[in-house]
């Protein structure tokens, strides 16, 4: 009798410990969400400004979701390429829409792969992250390719992006 008092006693005390932990997490949810938006929010205000700045009228957005990394499948790579990341460029469209630009969201597919100016097949000598092309003489991070390339694909297929309807940016449908 003693031992089932013990074990009710200590099943309560668990269960009010569960309450307050569940009661924190949701209050630490909460604040995530509000410190992303505001982080997105700055994110934007300051990409919308230096392309202001700059004199652009496109901004080009990789958009991660269509590319799908070898191995880990689509599900792992749409998880990590939304939340905070989709956030931020909702707010960079929603800003730059107020300030008069147009957002191209970019298939990842194939921007690093190709030189931005000859379009030639990029060599890899040093590994994954560099990018050589050898009639070009270019020879740059992978990355610096790809953000090119990107901003290439946008101003070129602008005419044939198409806007959701509701949506202050524009999709690029085909690669």
């Amino acid at each position: 009798d003693q031992q089932r008092e013990l074990a009710r006693q200590i099943r309560e005390q668990l269960q009010n410990r569960h309450a307050v932990l569940e009661r924190e997490a949701k209050l630490c949810g909460r604040k995530r969400q509000r410190v992303n938006r505001e982080l997105s929010f700055l994110f934007a205000s300051d990409v919308v400004d230096a392309a202001l700045r700059a004199g652009a009228q496109v901004i080009a957005v990789e958009d991660l979701r269509t590319y799908v990394p070898g191995g880990r499948g689509p599900l792992v790579n749409n998880a990590c390429a939304q939340s905070a990341r989709r956030q931020a460029c909702d707010a960079l469209s929603h800003i730059a829409a107020r300030a008069g630009l147009v957002t191209v969201d970019v298939p990842a597919r194939g921007t690093s792969a190709k030189c931005p100016v000859g379009d030639d097949e990029i060599k890899r000598p040093r590994g994954y992250h560099s990018a050589v092309c050898l009639r070009d003489g270019i020879d740059v991070n992978r990355d610096t390719v790809g953000g090119v390339n990107t901003g290439k694909r946008a101003i070129l297929d602008l005419p044939t992006a198409k806007r959701k309807r509701g949506a202050a940016h524009r999709v690029i449908r085909t690669v």
